[in-house]
């Protein structure tokens, strides 16, 4: 049964890669990808992302800029992570919580979306796994190879996401009071080697202007992060749509969360180290969160495969674990065929307002939002102008590089091309800045996709 749930999930990710356009998300990796490799690590500095990630993409820019290539490394290391689960597992608890954790995984809506988005997340999820297993080796066998592989893979898996910086603290703990066969004093040199490691890099990124992260506070991050792994819901398409489903589609997907995290509440009593590299991160960003935004519910999808370890140790302790196990494998597996097949969860349609405005590529493009300025630059390959007329939220360091500051029109432009939403933008500059535009404008065509408008203006 394993074998065809992996196809299965196989199969959801390769399908969900084509399900999404290439939003702004993943058009901001573009733009920093696509730099000189010197200019990349210095756009870097000025992101809230370490380089090693976009070094990978800017190498695959030069086999293809399409999109789906794009996203082939998250899902090639998204795909390879789900035998490791079962690999980690498999010494670390048993081969039955093991089989269970990865079926979870396999056919999970969060595992599957971070699979096909062009976005670190996904690829670190692999990195976490590594480092967790050649730790969890690494305190029962104490050996210049593992300490090695452990230092080599942590300093990697930190460059690639931030976020993995977290467990540094649940294997000290582990390390301290659990049992482990390193030395206290072993460990704090591995430890001083990783961390001077990072030094450099964050010693030139805190000289620098950085854009805020758009993380939501405490009390909604927390709830979402719990959730997320059942239902998604961290992209452009959020939670905060789903009251809206349809009543028999909302009652599926909180039922499921319900027995879910039912679940994950029995298995964290079962196994202190497993629960201690979920709940420590958990609670660190929690708590930062309260006074920051610092808490990202997406990022934190890096320590998915350990929150259905945690849901596959509750299974296991129950009676009829086997019966337990196909009943949430056929409701994550239903979620996630809800999601690939409904449009509703496949978030703005950028590419049809391409198709649009490409006939008539030598009139510039107005935008007033980010949700479509860098995706549309991005589908346009530099054969047509994008403009943004409202202030852009990142910051001026990040600008430097990637573009994207707020312009005034060409006077001397006879015909414009205005791509208008709400999303992502503050109000009054886009009323001002549409106010302006009409003065000296008429509209000669409008078309509506979602919520946006394209309007196809001329000179008065």
């Amino acid at each position: 049964m394993f074998i065809a749930i992996l196809i299965i999930g196989i199969l959801l990710r390769i399908f969900a890669l084509n399900q999404h356009d290439f939003w702004f998300d993943e058009a901001f990796t573009y733009h920093i990808a696509r730099l000189p490799v010197k200019d990349l690590i210095a756009a870097s500095l000025t992101d809230n992302n370490p380089p090693l990630y976009y070094l990978l993409i800017h190498f695959v820019l030069k086999i293809g800029q399409n999109e789906l290539i794009l996203r082939l490394p998250s899902l090639i290391l998204g795909i390879l992570a789900i035998p490791l689960i079962y690999i980690v597992l498999k010494e670390q608890i048993n081969r039955k919580a093991a089989i269970i954790a990865a079926s979870l995984f396999s056919v999970s809506p969060l595992a599957i979306y971070t699979a096909a988005e062009a976005r670190p997340h996904g690829p670190a999820v692999i990195f976490t796994l590594f480092i967790s297993m050649v730790f969890f080796r690494l305190i029962k066998k104490s050996n210049i190879k593992y300490s090695v592989l452990f230092i080599f893979l942590a300093i990697l898996s930190i460059y690639v996401h931030f976020y993995t910086l977290l467990l540094f603290l649940p294997f000290t703990l582990i390390v301290v009071f659990g049992k482990s066969r390193i030395k206290i004093l072993k460990w704090l040199i591995i430890l001083s080697i990783i961390l001077s490691a990072l030094i450099p890099w964050f010693y030139f990124s805190i000289q620098k202007i950085h854009s805020d992260c758009a993380c939501p506070p405490t009390f909604l991050s927390l709830p979402s992060a719990l959730v997320s792994p059942v239902i998604g819901g961290v992209g452009e398409f959020t939670l905060r749509s789903f009251p809206t489903l349809p009543l028999p589609i909302f009652l599926l997907f909180a039922t499921t969360t319900l027995i879910h995290l039912l679940l994950f509440l029995k298995g964290l009593a079962q196994n202190r180290s497993i629960a201690f590299l979920y709940l420590v991160p958990l609670a660190i960003l929690s708590l930062f969160g309260l006074f920051f935004p610092v808490f990202s519910p997406k990022a934190f999808a890096i320590f998915n495969p350990i929150y259905f370890a945690i849901v596959a140790i509750g299974i296991v302790s129950f009676r009829k674990s086997g019966l337990i196990t196909i009943l949430v494998i056929i409701l994550l597996g239903t979620i996630s065929l809800i999601q690939a097949a409904n449009p509703f969860f496949a978030g703005t349609r950028l590419k049809p307002i391409y198709i649009i405005i490409k006939h008539n590529r030598s009139i510039p493009v107005l935008n007033t939002s980010l949700l479509t300025y860098y995706s549309l630059d991005y589908y346009s390959q530099g054969n047509q102008k994008h403009i943004l007329i409202t202030q852009n939220p990142l910051s001026i360091e990040t600008l430097k590089f990637i573009g994207g500051q707020k312009q005034e029109v060409d006077p001397k432009s006879d015909r414009l091309w205005l791509v208008d939403t709400e999303k992502w933008t503050n109000t009054k500059d886009r009323e001002s800045a549409i106010k302006i535009i009409f003065d000296k404008y008429s509209v000669e065509k409008t078309y509506k996709i979602d919520k946006i408008s394209i309007v196809l203006l001329k000179i008065k």
